[in-house]
């Protein structure tokens, strides 16, 4: 027994001999981090930012490629069925990643088991608009109007499972509201029908609504949050007006498949963090209002795993089932 336990001490070394050694010389090639969010996107545009920056920090190109269609679904199988090798990696929105695989019988991978996540990068908040022909413009008067006005309004979204309309599903069961959903491809499809009196309601990124509310073209009924925006503390949050009210986990995440080597894992999540939260890159993205989280990988995990929980009840409220 004495024997074996003396044979692998002296094996160990040689076993993780390999992992250390490509750890000290990753990357050795150019990185590709595949986008899901459209070209010239602002989500889009903040991650090119930060390739940029990983890019001479870590002393080889890192590509950013946009992989957007089927609800993030194309660009995150292709991520999970990557080599565990820390040369692909997902840039995503969490809810997003989440729902589509589920919306569909056959599922093309498992983002709890085919991706682990590496950190909470960005998080920029929705918020609920209203065209200017309304006749509210608090989240008060709103929730009075649409009671008095049962079936009458209509809100637009990114889609059936989207963030935005997964939230709205349940703060209507939560407040026994009657408003019906118009799906569109992409928020931004639904705030230019807002803008335009063709639809009174709508979500969208606060980074996308905010210069059409300066502008005269909107208003911002409220965030979708249950705290302030750090960068817009004067607009109110529904948290304030709805006690109780729960929002859904979200944020802009970076994932790599499930598997990779600790050390090659530690050092992107390492990397990562060090350019999000330097204050050039968060000066950087303040004008698309995002800010920078750069959590932990436990953290991210944990955000998602509340995320998932609320998007099943949401899910159920909206009585969505696979297709």
């Amino acid at each position: 027994m004495g024997s074996r336990i003396n044979l692998i001490a002296l094996l160990v070394p040689f076993l993780l001999a390999p992992l250390s050694a490509a750890s000290q010389t990753f990357p050795a090639k150019p990185l590709r981090i595949i986008s899901i969010f459209g070209v010239g996107s602002v989500a889009e545009s903040s991650m090119r930012l930060l390739g940029q920056r990983m890019t001479q920090s870590l002393g080889q190109p890192v590509v950013v490629e946009t992989q957007a269609g089927a609800g993030g679904v194309i660009g995150g199988q292709r991520v999970a069925r990557s080599a565990p090798d820390g040369y692909t990696l997902l840039f995503t929105e969490l809810v997003q990643q989440l729902v589509a695989p589920m919306l569909v019988k056959e599922k093309p991978f498992d983002p709890l088991k085919d991706l682990e996540p590496i950190t909470n990068a960005l998080e920029g908040g929705i918020c609920l608009i209203a065209g200017t022909a309304t006749p509210f413009n608090t989240i008060k008067e709103f929730i009075d109007y649409s009671k008095r006005n049962p079936g009458k309004l209509s809100y637009g979204s990114g889609g059936v499972g989207a963030l935005n309309h997964l939230q709205m599903e349940l703060l209507k069961a939560q407040l026994g509201l009657d408003i019906i959903h118009v799906p569109y491809k992409g928020g931004t499809a639904s705030m230019t029908d807002v803008i335009a009196n063709q639809i009174p309601l709508g979500f969208v990124a606060i980074g996308a609504a905010m210069p059409n509310l300066r502008s005269g073209k909107l208003k911002i009924i409220g965030i979708v949050d249950t705290r302030r925006h750090a960068l817009a503390p004067e607009l109110a949050v529904i948290g304030e007006e709805v006690p109780g009210f729960e929002k859904i986990p979200g944020g802009l995440m970076l994932y790599g498949p499930a598997g990779m080597p600790r050390p090659i894992f530690n050092r992107l999540h390492a990397e990562f963090v060090k350019q999000l939260t330097s204050e050039e890159y968060r000066n950087e993205v303040r004008k698309f209002f995002f800010v920078p989280i750069a959590n932990s990988p436990q953290e991210a995990a944990q955000q998602q795993k509340e995320a998932m929980t609320l998007i099943v009840k949401a899910l159920k409220t909206a009585g969505i089932v696979p297709e």
